[in-house]
């Protein structure tokens, strides 16, 4: 397939592979909660800031971490699943006996430098994640919406955003694609460029 796009001079797009079912036993051994999630998160947007763009590198011991942290927290008791940060509905249980999750970086991490932060992550079900990645611009509000209203950590996306902010994790591009993808409003992006908290303006 690549070798045809690339006689076509046509646009393609590649994704890392990811293994969504894999969880380090290990993380269950030890307590992951978020001021955990917070110092590995720190970690990696330093290691990722050291590097070119080329270089980044996603932080699996991030995403490990979130998993574990959700299977612990917000699995059903009784059927072990957890439902989806987006449209609330539940995956399936794998083969290595664990919930299905994929997470999405709210801010992408490879075509807008997003931070590999566990603020800018959802655990969400993969329909949600490809809807997210290639739905229609115009029907993605209701989806971030979404995010911010059904999210088992039960943050909104304003109050990430503010938090990210002031731990120096957002960039002017990443408010860019905010702004873009109508996530923040103007005025919200007016203040953030003014280093000033933004406010849940409706």
């Amino acid at each position: 397939d690549i070798q045809f796009k690339l006689q076509d001079d046509s646009f393609f797009e590649l994704e890392e592979a990811e293994d969504y079912s894999y969880v380090d036993p290990k993380l269950f051994i030890e307590e992951v909660n978020e001021n955990k999630l917070s110092e590995i998160s720190l970690q990696s947007i330093t290691e990722n800031d050291a590097n070119t763009q080329i270089t980044r590198k996603r932080n699996g011991v991030l995403i490990n971490s979130m998993r574990a942290f959700y299977l612990r927290n917000y699995s059903n008791s009784d059927s072990k699943l957890i439902k989806c940060d987006c449209c609330e509905s539940v995956t399936f249980i794998t083969n290595n006996n664990y919930a299905y999750l994929e997470f999405h970086h709210l801010i992408p991490f490879s075509t807008d430098s997003g931070p590999d932060h566990y603020l800018n992550l959802f655990g969400i079900c993969p329909n949600c994640h490809r809807k997210l990645h290639y739905l229609q611009k115009i029907e993605k509000p209701s989806l971030y919406e979404n995010l911010s209203d059904n999210n088992n950590m039960q943050k909104t996306i304003i109050f990430r955003i503010n938090k990210l902010f002031n731990e120096k994790a957002l960039e002017p591009i990443h408010l860019d694609f905010l702004k873009k993808e109508k996530v923040i409003n103007h005025e919200q992006y007016d203040r953030l460029i003014n280093n000033l908290e933004i406010i849940n303006i409706t």
